[in-house]
Formats: C-alpha cells, structure tokens, sequence
C-alpha cells in the first residue's frame, strides 16, 4: 500500500515536470515569435525613421534653396529700387517671408520631435514586453529546477523506504 502510495506520487510529480516542461517550451516558443516581432518592428522603425527624416529633410531643403531664392529676388529687387513707398511695402514683405520661413520651420521642428517620440515609446513597449518574458522564463526555470530537486529528495525517500522493507522482511524470514 506504501509503495503504491509513493509510486502514485512519483507518477505525479513526473506528470507535473512534464507539464511545466512543456510550459517552459511555450513560454521560449513565445518568447522567440515576440523576439523576432519586436526586431522586426525595430528594423522597421529605423527604415521608416530614416527615410521620415530624409524626406522632410529633402522638402525642409527644397523649402529652403525657394525661399532663399525669393529672399535674393527680393534683396535685388530692394537695391534696383529708389527709396520711396514701394521699398518700404517691400522691405515688409521681405520681413514677413523671413518670419514666415522661420515659422515653417520651428513647426517642423516640433513635429519632428513628435514623431520621434512616437516610435521611441513603441519601442520602450515593445523592450518591456522583451524583458517580462524573459523574467517569465527564468522564474519557468527555477519552478523546474525545485520540482526536479523535490523528486530527487521523493526518489531518495522511496529507495530508504524499499530498503527497510527489505529489511523488515528479512529479519521476518530469519
């Protein structure tokens, strides 16, 4: 009755590390496809980054080399001309491209900055999911390792126990 009760036990606890083995294997499972997900959507943030900011650069440049170009007209258009009513409508035309430029770009600027933020607090999330499966799979690892320590100290105990019988026995054959 005592050996099926301890066999019972050991059925049991093998049941249990086969089960937390397998939990172990589809947590490292789940682990590699949210690993690979997060690399891809890294990889895409930087290529989306990249080529984000080379764009904006390219129109911010493009904005600029036009605007400069009027400003330069107009810095001409300013010398050719006598002083009188038409320079003064101009010169304030003139301030109020240069304000307006300078405008243009403190937004972009600030949208920039937006963006940035955008993808970089994507991937802080997705970091922090990278790091709770990792804590996740070495707390899998460490439940393993007690079961696999308690069933060594059970299996220790039964073969104590068989040997006593044995030695019961014997001493009842004697």
């Amino acid at each position: 009755m005592l050996k099926k009760k301890y066999e019972l036990k050991r059925k049991n606890i093998s049941y249990e590390l086969a089960l937390l083995n397998k939990e172990l294997e589809d947590a490292r499972d789940e682990y590699e496809v949210i690993k690979s997900q997060y690399m891809d959507w890294d990889n895409r943030l930087k290529t989306k980054e990249k080529a984000l900011q080379n764009l904006e650069i390219a129109e911010i440049k493009s904005h600029i080399k036009q605007k400069e170009e009027r400003i330069n007209i107009l810095k001409k258009q300013l010398e050719e001309l006598e002083e009188d009513e038409d320079i003064k409508d101009l010169k304030d035309r003139l301030e109020e491209n240069s304000s307006a430029l300078r405008g243009y770009f403190e937004r972009e600027i600030v949208n920039l900055g937006k963006q940035k933020n955008i993808w970089e607090n994507r991937r802080d999330k997705y970091q922090d999911l990278l790091q709770r499966i990792c804590q996740n799979i070495e707390c899998l690892k460490n439940n393993k390792q007690n079961l696999i320590e308690g069933r060594a100290g059970d299996i220790r105990e039964i073969k104590s126990i068989e040997d006593s019988m044995k030695n019961i026995k014997k001493g009842c054959i004697s």
